[in-house]
């Protein structure tokens, strides 16, 4: 026969484990609350960057160089980089801005600092198809044997956004090559 408590001193381990599992409940959802305000740091400090006056510069002018030189855009780039003109140096620094914006949000999903969600997230935007479509073809001129890691992480991210076209101010349109499936 069992026999029934009758004290205080009977329920003690059933408070204690109360009171234990109150705290361990409480600590997951403050770090789950934490988790949250630090993605949400990260995608408003990105969103800053990308709605720099710097970086609209950038893609704008980006834009209009693909424009202004057609299918060899980045060979030309390369070449006139190679012989000093300035307008190739300013074109190589808004290259490099734009590129380095891509590549940190790759290299923090990478690493695993961000998640895939939130990478996405990030990579919601028209500048994606700069990226894609003048950026790349300008690092590949650049650099031709560099490491494609990076890029390709990116593209099992998000390979494009709205229309996938390429938008020059004055309504002028570029239909954006898809990527094709051996390059993604």
């Amino acid at each position: 026969m069992t026999q029934s408590p009758t004290s205080i001193t009977d329920y003690l381990p059933y408070i204690g484990l109360s009171g234990a599992l109150g705290a361990a409940l409480a600590a997951f959802i403050q770090a789950r609350k934490a988790h949250q305000a630090n993605a949400a740091q990260i995608f408003l400090s990105f969103s800053e960057r990308y709605n720099s006056p710097a970086m609209a510069e950038a893609m704008r002018s980006l834009v209009h160089w693909r424009f202004e030189n057609g299918d060899a855009f980045a060979e030309a780039w390369e070449t006139r980089r190679q012989a000093g003109e300035v307008d190739a140096s300013t074109i190589n620094c808004y290259r490099r801005l734009v590129s380095r914006f891509y590549f940190d949000v790759a290299r923090l999903s990478e690493i695993g600092l961000i998640n895939s969600r939130l990478a996405r997230a990030i990579l919601a935007n028209n500048g994606l198809h700069v990226f894609y479509h003048v950026c790349e073809p300008m690092n590949d001129a650049r650099h031709p044997d560099r490491d494609r890691r990076l890029s390709t992480h990116l593209k099992g991210l998000r390979q494009t956004y709205g229309s996938n076209r390429l938008h020059r101010h004055g309504g002028e349109i570029i239909e954006a090559r898809p990527i094709p499936w051996w390059a993604r």
